[in-house]
């Protein structure tokens, strides 16, 4: 790259003094009689000045966030960083400068065992870590209800209360004076009804303990900074204000505070825009505190786009966060809670997800390049623009994704559209410049894009450059769009920008290229974006709409005002049909519409919405939200969010997974707008995910003979007569003289480690006109003693003696090796006589990422398979896992039988395996072969089995396999098929799988 541009630097100086030399080469003419003729000047396009010393690269988000003047944190897991996990430590070495422990800072984990007895090995172990690789230190936290000492109850005194407090304060921080750069003193006092948190500490002591935390803390660590964290006060709510007001008391009463941490856990699905963000920041900064984002992450699991879409839109949060601390002189750090989707709390507390900027492989994630590109001066896209797909287009902190002509991207920070770098692509004597990516992961079948890119000639004159797209789909030839074309300057940027068309078929290959005219012709890259024009909700492994009344047409059954709002339908506002309903009377933020769902879901489950959204004035954001009760109070989950406006119908869409509780209530139902607004809702759509599940674990689920493979402890276990959900029978657990006993099942047979059990059963009871009844999972880990088992309850329920009640749970086991895990059903009063019938127990099948057939299970259909000749279609009659299998009928062949096109899929001369799950229908047993068709170009087709046949039955399902090759030609047809079985009988399939061949 220096070679290239001294070259560059070189020709554009000859070029400039030429016209000079022409001048006095014409001034010593011999003939000095005639008048010199000055040759005109040719008009030369003004070169760019060239900084003779430009800025250096940005390699990491260290340097990314010294050239903002801000620190770049992250929550550090002592459990990982103790067992020397490489790529973990590597990547805190070389991407933060700045550390807060996740856990064992808190005052819990320092004061396990008694009042008398600190232990801070690990707390020691962790600032040798940063001391070692000069990392900054903040201490989190000294004062928080959670995870304190289990000495730290409602037991205690308020004087003792505060004995211990200030022991713990002098004790920590003392110890670590001049160590630790910052403390979180006082965490989360603050409710989220936006009043002092009822902990034992405010009922101890009032509020009076913050004021008391934080000055003890500035005697004990006089250099240290000192915070205050909180989460849900991102923007301006009630809940900031009430922080605010906190914390400018403790100002004015001259409490040694210095700064805000604002925690912000976001959901990408309603996350506040970057001005909410920044006016809140600031008027916390505006009371000479300096303030930080003390422990982002980002939930993506409720949005119902997919993947691709959801990381798109998780950058675009992340991005808008840390420009909203680039834009307040006060904000100081942005720390990350944790960076790999590897260790995250998120999972534990509000389910699978991936919020952080590395995947659990430590790869790094668009929301990592957001972070660099804030850090760099580039701003966010606004509120409601369509996030872009490319998470590295600005080159900021490196080239990922990217090639050029020689395969290597370079970098520079000489010339920039924006940020500080742009990417140079440099050309040949016999090529011309390129720069590329693979697209192919980022696109969708049907479907438009918009693009832009902005190119600068790197030569002496203007470059003739394009923008390309290249598409190739299955069993087609390449196609190449030029998206656009222009002439680039050599003084600054120019715009490419256009919009393609992505072609119904399944993608093999897309690649987004950026290229010169000419060979010997550079060019620099920047601010590449990729965004699609609509963003379709995905439906996918969801089932049918389980509102009853979704669209309005008729009335509004089944919906009303949320608290004291009303409701109505109208016809002022529709989206579609003739009416919709709007929300009225409002007198709070969170009132709108409502509709109790309760009876339609089940705990643990996820769940999508789509409604089309509107309000009665102005501008605003609308929510959907789903308040669930659970035994410890009531739990609000965000399930969408959209701007609405007056004109305008808007689409909100989100996931929700409900708690894993014995939910008494469940509410649906839309906020967000100023009171007074009326909102509007039409083409409400609430359906459940679909589980591609295993088989039952429960071979005796009926209790139609006996009660095997079920037991109880103390009372009676039998088959009974006298209630049946199903069939004939049921199980009766009798005698039962404590409220937990109940029909127990061993699980321990089928557990594996961390995985999730769907259960359902049916039950009523006898003796007792309604009870509670529970599903209990009670597991016990590798080491533990009896004492130590764990017991959770899933899915209880008020049952009756009239009529069977469904019982539904998800089942998560612990992440170790069990010795035990049984489930049962227990709760009713002793004496209570428990019937339960139709017991399922079903864990999602595993998905094989190796398996090279894109359709396997036909869960959802046949895409991806037919038939020659007959009839294929999917079936609910057999299923080898799952609920469906494919069917092909009407054979008038023994040939005839699924056919998958594998043509495009398979490398010459490389060895896959292939199988199947067959049965058949019209006859006991038949024989079954896997056969291959290929076809080289200009030869004939040729057939050949991949192994020999095997006999499968009627009566259950038999694995057929074998192994292929294909050959070393331009194939034009390369089909695999299961075949031979007799003319009229039927064949069905299930699980196939075609994965390269193993090496022994």
């Amino acid at each position: 790259m220096n070679i290239q541009n001294d070259r560059f630097k070189l020709s554009r100086t000859s070029l400039l003094v030429s016209p000079l030399l022409l001048l006095l080469l014409s001034a010593c003419s011999d003939d000095d009689k005639k008048t010199p003729v000055v040759p005109p000047i040719p008009e030369v396009p003004p070169a760019v000045e060239v900084d003779p010393d430009p800025e250096p690269l940005v390699t990491n988000l260290v340097e990314a966030a010294n050239k903002a003047n801000k620190r770049i944190g992250t929550a550090l897991s002592h459990g990982v960083l103790s067992n020397n996990e490489t790529d973990y430590i590597d990547i805190v070495k070389k991407e933060f400068n700045y550390v807060t422990p996740e856990n064992i800072g808190k005052w819990g984990s320092i004061q396990n065992t008694s009042s008398d007895v600190w232990d801070y090995d690990a707390l020691d172990s962790m600032i040798d870590f940063v001391e070692e690789n000069d990392i900054a230190f903040k201490g989190h936290a000294l004062v928080w209800h959670r995870q304190a000492p289990s000495f730290v109850n409602g037991d205690v005194t308020a004087e003792d209360l505060t004995i211990l407090i200030n022991a713990h304060i002098d004790a920590t921080a003392a110890r670590y004076s001049g160590q630790i750069y910052a403390w979180d003193v006082a965490n989360e006092v603050m409710g989220d009804d936006a009043n002092y948190r009822d902990s034992v500490f405010f009922e101890k002591l009032d509020k009076n303990y913050i004021a008391d935390a934080f000055t003890r803390a500035h005697d004990a660590a006089p250099e240290a900074k000192l915070f205050y964290n909180d989460y849900s006060i991102d923007n301006i709510n009630a809940k900031s204000d009430a922080v605010f007001t906190m914390v400018t008391e403790l100002i004015n009463a001259e409490v040694p505070i210095h700064g805000v941490g604002f925690q912000m856990h976001l959901d990408a699905s309603n996350a506040p825009s970057t001005q909410q963000m920044t006016d809140n920041l600031q008027r916390f900064a505006d009371l000479d505190l300096d303030v930080n984002i003390s422990e982002i992450d980002v939930r993506l699991s409720s949005l119902p786009w997919d993947q691709v879409t959801k990381l798109a839109i998780q950058q675009q949060v992340y991005h808008r966060a840390v420009n909203a601390c680039m834009n307040v002189d006060r904000c100081d750090a942005v720390t990350v809670w944790g960076f790999t989707d590897k260790y995250s709390w998120i999972d534990s507390e509000f389910g699978p997800d991936d919020p952080l900027l590395y995947t659990a492989d430590y790869q790094r994630k668009p929301a990592y390049f957001a972070i660099a590109d804030a850090f760099m001066g580039i701003e966010a896209d606004a509120s409601g623009v369509m996030p872009n797909l490319i998470a590295n287009g600005n080159f900021e902190i490196g080239t990922d994704g990217w090639t050029t002509l020689d395969e290597t991207a370079m970098r520079t920070t000489e010339y920039q559209q924006n940020g500080i770098t742009s990417l140079l692509s440099s050309a040949s004597e016999d090529a011309k410049a390129t720069a590329s990516i693979d697209i192919t992961s980022l696109l969708k079948a049907n479907s438009v894009y918009d693009l832009k890119a902005w190119v600068m000639s790197a030569n002496e004159t203007t470059l003739a450059s394009s923008v390309n797209v290249i598409l190739e789909c299955v069993a087609e030839e390449a196609n190449t769009i030029v998206v656009n074309s222009a002439v680039a300057s050599n003084t600054e940027f120019t715009q490419l920008s256009g919009s393609f068309s992505v072609p119904n078929c399944e993608l093999v290959n897309a690649t987004l290229s950026v290229e010169g005219a000419d060979v010997s012709e550079d060019f620099y890259l920047d601010a590449v974006s990729l965004r699609p024009q609509a963003l379709m909700p995905n439906t996918d492994g969801f089932g049918d709409n389980l509102l009853a009344n979704s669209d309005f047409e008729i009335d509004a059954s089944g919906w009303e005002g949320y608290d004291t709002s009303a409701v109505a339908i109208t016809t002022s506002k529709v989206f579609a049909g003739t009416q919709s309903l709007v929300g009225t009377a409002r007198t709070q933020e969170y009132q709108g519409p409502s509709t109790n769902i309760l009876s339609l879901v089940e705990s643990g489950q996820t769940y999508q919405l789509f409604a089309r959204t509107a309000i009665s004035e102005g501008l605003a954001q609308v929510k959907a939200t789903i308040s669930a009760t659970c035994s410890d109070g009531v739990k609000y989950l965000g399930t969408g969010a959209t701007e609405a406006n007056s004109t305008d119908w808007s689409l909100i869409a989100g996931q929700v997974t409900l708690p894993t509780c014995a939910m008494s209530d469940v509410i649906l139902y839309f906020e967000g707008p100023a009171v007074g607004i009326d909102i509007y809702v039409d083409d409400v759509t609430f359906h459940q995910e679909k589980k591609d599940l295993g088989p039952n674990l429960v071979t005796n689920s009926d209790f139609e003979i006996n009660t095997d493979g079920w037991s109880v402890w103390g009372g009676t276990l039998a088959s009974s007569t006298n209630y049946a959900n199903t069939g004939n029978s049921s199980a009766l657990h009798s005698d039962r003289t404590g409220t937990w006993q109940g029909p127990i099942f061993n699980l321990q047979p089928f557990a594996e480690t961390g995985k999730t059990y769907e259960i359902t059963t049916y039950a009523r009871i006898e003796n007792t006109s309604e009870d509670l009844l529970n599903i209990t999972l009670k597991t016990l880990c590798e080491g533990d003693e009896e004492a130590d088992a764990s017991y959770t309850q899933h899915g209880a329920i008020t049952v009756t003696n009239g009529e069977w009640t469904k019982l539904t749970g998800s089942l998560v086991l612990p992440n170790c090796a069990l010795t035990s895990a049984v489930v049962y059903f227990d709760g009713p009063a002793i004496g209570v006589d428990i019937y339960i019938d139709s017991v399922s127990i079903t864990s999602d099948i595993t998905v094989d990422a190796d398996n090279l057939l894109t359709n396997s299970t036909f869960e959802s259909g046949i895409n991806g398979w037919a038939t020659w000749g007959a009839n294929i279609e999917e079936s609910t009659d057999f299923a080898h896992t799952g609920e469906k299998s494919a069917l092909v009928n009407s054979r008038t062949n023994d040939w005839q039988g699924p056919v998958y096109d594998f043509l495009g899929r398979g490398v010459a001369n490389t060895a896959y395996d292939i199988s199947g799950w067959i049965r058949v229908a019209g006859s006991d047993s038949e024989n079954v072969s896997i056969n291959i068709k290929q076809t080289c170009e200009g030869s004939e087709a040729v057939y050949t089995e991949a192994g020999p046949a095997v006999t499968v039955s009627d009566s259950e399902w038999t694995l057929v396999s074998g192994t292929f090759t294909p050959p070393d030609c331009e194939l034009t047809e390369l089909s695999v098929y299961f075949s031979n079985a007799a003319v009229g009988v039927d064949i069905y399939l299930d699980d196939a799988v075609v994965k390269l061949a193993s090496v022994e």
